[in-house]
C-alpha cells in the first residue's frame, strides 16, 4: 500500500497480509503512517486468523503492522479512515467460489 499522492481518492485493501507475510516488497510500501492524502477502508474475514488476523498479533512475538487492527491504528488521525470485519470468511473468500451448493449440510468457506 502506497500512500496517496492526491490521485488516489480512497484505497480499500482487502485481507491485508501482516507484514511478516511481504517478503517482496520493503515494509515503506506497506508504511500506513504515511498515508497523508486520501482516506482508507480496511476490510477483512474474522476466520483469518493465520494470515490477516483482524485483532491479534501471530506469532505474539511479532511487532507493528500484524493485523488489521494494528495497520488501523498506524494510520494518522488527520486521514479519514475505516475498517470492518465481515463475520465468518477466511482469507481466500473474496476469490469467490461460484459453484458452492449452500444447501449442503456443511458451509461454503471459499467465496460465499
Amino acid at each position: 500500500m502506497i500512500a496517496s499522492n492526491g490521485e488516489i481518492s480512497t484505497i480499500i485493501p482487502l485481507e491485508l497480509p501482516g507484514k511478516q507475510f511481504c517478503f517482496c516488497v520493503p515494509n515503506e510500501v506497506l508504511d500506513t503512517a504515511n498515508i497523508k492524502k486520501g482516506s482508507v477502508f480496511f476490510v477483512d474475514g474474522s476466520n483469518d486468523i493465520p494470515i490477516s488476523p483482524p485483532t491479534k498479533l501471530q506469532p505474539p512475538q511479532l511487532v507493528g503492522e500484524q493485523s488489521l487492527a494494528a495497520f488501523y491504528a498506524a494510520v494518522p488521525s488527520t486521514a479519514p479512515k475505516l475498517t470492518a470485519t465481515l463475520i465468518g470468511p477466511t482469507h481466500n473468500d473474496i476469490s469467490g467460489q461460484p459453484g458452492c451448493n449452500t444447501a449442503r449440510s456443511e458451509p461454503c468457506l471459499v467465496g460465499v
